[in-house]
C-alpha cells in the first residue's frame, strides 16, 4: 500500500513538473526591434489647428520630447514632453498632462493611432518617418 501511494505521488509529481514546462520557445515570438531615436512626418494637431509637421525625439531613459508646426506660414510651434512606453506592438506616449497618444510601429516609422488604438482614418494618412541619426561633429 505504501509503494502505490509512493508511486501515484511521483507521478502526480512528474506531471505537475511537466505542465508548468509549456512555455514557448523563443524562435516563436516576433522579434521585438529597438526603437529609432528620432521620426518626422504629419500628424493630426487636434480640433482647434491643422495638421502639423512634427518630430519626435525618444530618449533612452524613457522621456520624449514631441515638436510640432502648424502648417502654413505663420504655423504655430509648439512642445510636448513626458515618457514613452514600447510594447510588442504599441508605442505610448504620455504627456506630463496625462494625455496619451499611441503609434504602432512599422519599417518604415511609425503608424498614428487614436486613443482606442486603431488607424487614424482621415483624408490624409498620418505617419512618422524613422529619421537616420546626424553622424557627430
Amino acid at each position: 500500500m505504501k509503494t502505490v501511494l509512493l508511486t501515484l505521488g511521483a507521478a502526480l509529481v512528474l506531471a505537475t513538473l511537466i505542465g508548468c514546462n509549456n512555455h514557448q520557445s523563443p524562435q516563436q515570438y516576433a522579434a521585438l526591434e529597438p526603437m529609432r531615436q528620432s521620426y518626422s512626418g504629419l500628424m493630426p494637431c487636434g480640433q482647434n489647428c491643422r495638421d502639423s509637421e512634427s518630430s519626435l525625439f525618444l530618449a533612452a531613459d524613457g522621456s520624449y520630447v514631441l515638436e510640432q508646426r502648424e502648417a502654413g506660414a505663420k504655423g504655430m510651434r509648439f512642445a510636448q514632453y513626458g515618457k514613452w512606453a514600447r510594447t510588442a506592438d504599441t508605442l505610448t506616449l504620455v504627456a506630463m498632462n496625462g494625455e496619451k497618444k499611441l503609434f504602432r510601429p512599422t519599417e518604415e516609422g511609425l503608424e498614428v493611432l487614436s486613443v482606442q488604438g486603431l488607424p487614424v482614418t482621415h483624408q490624409q494618412h498620418y505617419h512618422l518617418t524613422a529619421r537616420s541619426p546626424q553622424p557627430a561633429g
